[in-house]
């Protein structure tokens, strides 16, 4: 965790809680284009701050 620069705070503090439970997670992995212009420039994107692969065989919610 200490290589990786967080844009807030409160990121590197919900990553810390990730990684004292044992949540595998990764910081902003993908940006997601949700609109773009005519010309193909993206006018509007969103990235995650994390994403956990946390399979639905190991979820308790079935």
């Amino acid at each position: 965790m200490s290589s990786t620069r967080f844009a807030h705070p409160v990121e590197r503090g919900i990553a810390r809680i990730f990684d004292e439970h044992g949540i595998e997670r990764q910081y902003e992995p993908h940006t997601f284009v949700l609109e773009r212009l005519s010309d193909g420039t993206v006018h509007e994107a969103f990235t995650p701050d994390f994403f956990s692969p946390i399979s639905a065989s190991t979820s308790s919610a079935r």
